[in-house]
C-alpha cells in the first residue's frame, strides 16, 4: 500500500462521513415538508448503503496492512492523516486505533522518536472517546516518558501536545472510577506546574493561566463530587483546592454568587458535611445562587434555540461569543450542577421542565463523551424523588432526539410493535399474561388490560436508555463495528439497569431494560449474569426482544450495519430459533395469526417512514413559523339535503357556513386561512355527545398533523356549543385507531360529495 492509497482511503472515508452528516442536516431542515423530507430520507438510505459497502472494502484493505510492509513514507503519511482525522473532529475508534497500533509497532523500531510520542498521544485521545479512561492514562504516561519536558521539542504545536498530555491525563484520571486520590493529586500538580508555574512557558498569558488553573480546579471539583455522592469525606488537600478557587473567583467577580456553579455547589456541600452550616442554610445559598444565575443564561438559551436553522443562513453570533470557553463552561455547570440541586431541594417539576428544555437544546448532531457523561450523572441526581413515569420518559425522549435520533426512532418502533402484538394476545390468548403483576386468571388479565398495555408501551420506549452513554458508537459508524466497539454497545443493557437504580419511577422496567438481549432459554445473549428465565416480567422481556429484532433487521431507512430483511424472512428465522433464542409461544402465536402478520408488515414496510417523520418534525417544530395558509378553520356544510345542496351552489365557504343544517349527520369542512379545503368530518349530535362518524383528509395533505389539528378544532367547537364530550367510534380496520377514517383512505361515506366540493 503506497502513500497515494493511504491518502485516497482517508479522503474517501471522511467524505462519506461528511456526506451523511450533511444529508442528516438536510433532513432536519426540510422536516416542515413531508414531500421534501421523504426525498431526503430516501437519498440518505441509498447513500448509507453505498458508503457502507465501499467503506467495508476500503477498511478491510486498510486494516490488512502489516507492519513489515510499512515504509517511512507510508508511515509518515498515515500518522499525518490520523492527525488530520482527529483534529477535524472525526470519531472512529476502529480506523484510528488500528492505524495507531500498527504505527506504534513501527515507530518503536524506527526514527523519528517524536512520531512514537504522537502515536501515544493520539491513542490516549481516541481511548477517551470510548470511555476507556484507565487505558488512556497509560498511553499519556507513555507519551510523557518520551518527552517529560515541554522544551525538548522546538515546534510550538508539539510543545502544546506535551502540555496537553499532562492535562488530558488528569481528565482521564478524574473520569476513571478506579483512579485513587493520590494519583489525581499527582497528575494535578504536574499538569499545573507545566501549564501555570513553568517559567519558560511564554505562549500562555497570565490571563489564560488564571483560566487554566480554574479548569484544573474544576476537574478536582468533579472528582470530589464522587466522594460526596458516596457520603464520604474527601482528603483535606481537595477541600483546600476548592476553598482557594472559591475565594479567587469571589474576589475576581466581587460576589460569592459570581463563583462558577459547580465550585459554588461543592464548596457549600463540603461546608454542610463539615457541620459549618445547616441544611437550611445550604438550601438558602443554593436558591440565591439560582436566582443570580437565571439572568446570565439568556444568551446561552438564545444561541442554542437558534442552532438548528431551517434554511442555509448562518447562525448569528452577535449575542454569543462561541469561543468564550469560560462562559460555555458556566452554562453547562448551570445545567449540570445547579438545576439538579434545585430539584433535590424542592422536588418540583418546574425545575425538571427547565432541565428538559436545556437538554432539548443541546446542539443537534453534536457527539461528545463529556456530554454523555454529564447527562448520565444528572439523570441519577434528578429522578430520585419523582414518581411520574411520563416526566422521566419525556426527558429521555428529548435527550435521544438531540443526541441520537436513530435510537429514539427505534424505541418508538419497538413500542408500537410491542403494543400491537400485546393487543392481539390480550384479545386471543390472554392466558399468556397470567402470573404477571400477580394476576391469577384470564378474567384478571382482562381487568388489568390497560395496565398491561401501558407497561408494554413504556417498556418499548425505554428499553435502550443505556445507549445514552455510548452515542459516539451506537449506529454511527458507517461500516462494521469492531470487537471493542461491540463490547461498548453490549454494556448498554447493564448501564441502563444501573441508571434505573436511581429512578424509582422506572423501577418495574428494570428486568426488560436488563434482559432484552438475553436468549429465551437464558443460555445466551447479554449480560451473562442476569437470569431472565426467573423474572416475573419474562413475557414482557420476550415481547420486547422479538420486537427489538424485528425493527432492527427490517429498518432500511436509518440503520446502517446490516442488510434489511422482509418481516416474513425474520419470522422464518424466529421459527428456526424458537424455544432457544425466542419464545416458542410468542413465535407460534404470531405465525398463526394472518391478520397480525399483515399489520406487522404494514408497520415495518409502510408506516415506518411516518414514524421517522413524526420524530424529525417534532425536532424542528419549535422553530417552524406558520403563515396564514397554515391557520385552520372548521365550517358546517350541507350534503344530504337536496335543497341545502342547491342553496349553496356557487356560494363561498363563508356563505355555506351560514346555511342552517337540519339533517342528523352534519358535514363540516376543514380549511386553512386562505379558504383552501384540507378535509371534512361527519358529526352526529346525540344528547350531550358529539360523535365523530368519519374524518377525511385530502390525500396530499395527510401525515402533516392535519388530522390532529382538525380534531383540536372539533373539540373547541364541541366545547363552545355545550357538548359534554366527543366520541370516535371504532371502525373496521386499523386506520380508525390512528386517523378516525371509517373505511380507510379512499372508500369514504361522503366520497361523492367530497369530489363535488373539491
Amino acid at each position: 500500500m503506497d502513500t497515494k492509497t493511504i491518502e485516497k482511503f482517508y479522503n474517501f472515508y471522511k467524505k462519506g462521513l461528511s456526506d451523511i452528516q450533511s444529508i442528516e442536516r438536510k433532513l432536519l431542515k426540510c422536516s416542515y415538508s413531508f414531500e421534501k423530507w421523504s426525498d431526503a430520507l430516501n437519498s440518505k438510505s441509498e447513500m448509507i448503503r453505498y458508503i457502507y459497502d465501499e467503506n467495508n472494502k476500503h477498511v478491510r484493505d486498510f486494516l490488512s496492512l502489516k507492519e513489515e510492509k510499512l515504509t517511512p513514507e507510508v508511515a509518515d503519511m498515515m500518522i499525518t492523516h490520523v492527525d488530520f482525522f482527529i483534529s477535524e473532529g472525526y470519531r472512529d475508534y476502529n480506523v484510528t486505533a488500528s492505524a495507531l497500533n500498527l504505527l506504534i509497532g513501527y515507530y518503536k523500531n524506527h526514527e523519528p522518536l517524536y512520531r512514537l510520542f504522537d502515536c501515544y498521544y493520539f491513542m490516549g485521545m481516541t481511548l477517551m472517546e470510548v470511555n476507556e479512561y484507565e487505558k488512556a492514562c497509560e498511553y499519556f504516561r507513555r507519551a510523557l516518558e518520551l518527552y517529560p519536558d515541554v522544551f525538548v521539542c522546538k515546534e510550538d504545536y508539539r510543545q502544546f501536545r506535551i502540555m496537553a498530555s499532562y492535562y488530558y491525563r488528569l481528565v482521564a484520571a478524574v473520569c476513571d472510577k478506579n483512579a485513587g486520590a493520590r494519583t489525581v493529586i499527582e497528575y494535578y500538580k504536574t499538569a499545573l506546574d507545566i501549564w501555570v508555574e513553568h517559567p519558560l512557558v511564554n505562549f500562555v498569558t497570565d490571563k489564560k493561566k488564571q483560566g487554566i488553573k480554574g479548569m484544573f480546579n474544576m476537574l478536582v471539583c468533579m472528582y470530589v463530587e464522587k466522594y460526596i455522592e458516596k457520603g464520604t469525606d474527601p482528603e483535606q488537600w481537595f477541600k483546600n483546592i476548592i476553598e482557594q478557587e472559591f475565594c479567587v473567583q469571589a474576589d475576581r467577580t466581587g460576589s460569592f454568587y459570581g463563583v462558577d456553579n459547580r465550585i459554588f455547589v461543592v464548596y457549600y456541600k463540603l461546608r454542610h458535611m463539615s457541620g459549618a452550616i445547616t441544611r437550611g442554610e445550604y438550601n438558602i445559598q443554593i436558591c440565591k445562587k439560582y436566582e443570580y444565575e437565571k439572568t446570565l443564561q439568556q444568551k446561552f438559551t438564545y444561541y442554542t434555540k437558534n442552532f438548528l436553522q431551517l434554511y442555509d443562513d448562518e447562525v448569528s453570533d452577535e449575542e454569543y461569543d462561541v469561543n468564550d470557553v469560560s462562559y460555555m463552561n458556566r452554562s453547562f455547570t448551570y445545567i449540570d450542577a445547579l438545576i439538579p440541586e434545585m430539584i433535590n431541594i424542592f422536588r418540583k417539576n418546574d425545575y425538571i421542565d427547565e432541565l428538559m428544555t436545556y437538554y432539548s437544546e443541546f446542539p443537534v448532531l453534536t457527539r461528545n463523551y463529556i456530554i454523555d457523561y454529564l447527562i448520565e450523572n444528572n439523570i441519577k441526581k434528578i429522578f430520585r424523588y419523582t414518581k411520574d413515569e411520563e416526566t422521566v420518559i419525556n426527558l429521555f425522549e428529548k435527550i435521544f432526539m438531540n443526541r441520537q435520533i436513530v435510537t429514539l426512532i427505534h424505541e418508538n418502533m419497538v413500542s408500537r410493535l410491542a403494543s400491537l402484538i400485546t393487543g392481539y394476545i390480550l384479545d386471543e390468548a390472554p392466558s399468556m399474561f397470567v402470573g404477571t403483576f400477580g394476576i391469577a386468571s384470564e378474567s384478571g388479565v382482562n381487568v388489568n388490560r390497560d395496565r398491561i398495555m401501558h407497561y408494554v408501551q413504556n417498556a418499548g420506549l425505554i428499553h435502550d436508555i443505556g445507549k445514552i452513554m455510548c452515542t459516539d458508537v451506537v449506529n454511527l459508524q458507517f461500516r462494521k463495528i469492531c470487537d471493542l466497539e461491540f463490547d461498548i454497545v453490549k454494556k448498554h443493557a447493564s448501564r441502563g439497569s444501573e441508571m434505573i437504580k436511581y429512578i424509582p419511577a422506572l423501577a418495574e422496567y428494570n428486568d426488560v431494560v436488563l434482559g432484552h438481549h438475553k436468549d429465551y432459554n437464558g443460555k445466551g445473549g447479554y449480560p451473562q449474569e442476569f437470569d431472565n428465565t426467573k423474572s416475573e416480567y419474562r413475557i414482557f422481556i420476550d415481547i420486547i426482544k422479538l420486537c427489538d429484532c424485528i425493527d432492527a433487521v427490517t429498518d432500511g431507512l436509518g440503520r446502517n450495519y446490516a442488510r434489511t430483511k422482509k418481516f416474513k424472512d425474520v419470522l422464518a428465522e424466529f421459527e428456526i430459533d424458537k424455544g432457544t433464542k425466542y419464545s416458542d409461544r410468542l413465535v407460534d402465536f404470531i405465525s398463526g395469526n394472518e391478520k397480525l402478520k399483515k399489520e406487522i408488515e404494514r408497520l415495518t414496510e409502510i408506516e415506518r417512514q411516518h414514524v421517522y417523520y413524526d420524530i424529525y418534525y417534532n425536532m424542528v417544530k419549535p422553530v417552524v413559523k406558520y403563515s396564514k395558509k397554515d391557520e385552520t378553520f372548521i365550517r358546517k356544510y350541507v350534503y344530504s339535503d337536496e335543497a341545502g345542496v342547491a342553496a349553496i351552489t356557487g356560494r363561498t365557504i363563508e356563505e355555506q357556513h351560514k346555511i342552517a343544517c337540519t339533517c342528523e349527520n352534519n358535514l363540516y369542512i376543514f380549511t386553512n386561512g386562505n379558504n383552501e379545503i384540507i378535509g371534512s368530518v361527519v358529526l352526529r349530535e346525540k344528547d350531550d355527545t358529539l360523535d365523530v362518524v368519519e374524518l377525511f383528509i385530502k390525500k396530499e395533505l395527510r401525515r402533516s398533523e392535519n388530522g390532529s389539528k382538525f380534531l383540536d378544532e372539533i373539540e373547541k367547537m364541541a366545547a363552545d356549543e355545550g357538548f359534554a364530550r366527543i366520541t370516535i367510534p371504532e371502525g373496521d380496520n386499523w386506520h380508525t385507531h390512528t386517523f378516525c377514517y371509517r373505511r380507510g383512505y379512499t372508500k369514504s361515506a361522503v366520497q361523492g360529495e367530497m369530489e363535488k366540493i373539491l
